[in-house]
């Protein structure tokens, strides 16, 4: 009992916060299953789902005419607050400016800018 007892002090660890932070997981737990219920349910999205939507979309090979239509009008793309970009948004950065980056005479007038504060 005296190691339990050393190893606790060591750590630090405490029961009382443990016990906290398991319920608190719980809860948040279920809060989100509602959530994504809540909005299958009424068939409604949020900025997440938007964001993993539009990826589908430019991978798919049978939307790949969005694709087109996108790229085939994209000259220049500015990514403001680049440290605030998730890697989510970074995939649609990809998606629609890669062929930015193919060896092309059409592409040479063509930009990725990204800005950041740091």
């Amino acid at each position: 009992m005296a190691q339990a007892t050393a190893l606790e002090a060591k750590v630090d660890f405490n029961y009382e916060d443990a016990i906290v932070s398991c319920n608190l997981y719980f809860l948040l737990s279920k809060i989100i299953k509602e959530y994504q219920l809540s909005k299958r349910i009424n068939n409604e999205m949020d900025y997440d789902d938007i964001i993993q939507c539009a990826i589908e979309i430019l991978k798919s090979e049978s939307h790949q005419e969005i694709l087109y239509k996108i790229d085939s009008n994209l000259k220049h793309v500015l990514v403001d607050e680049a440290q605030d970009t998730n890697p989510y948004q970074w995939e649609i950065i990809k998606l629609i400016t890669e062929e930015f980056f193919y060896m092309d005479p059409k592409n040479y007038e063509r930009s990725l800018f990204v800005k950041s504060r740091r």
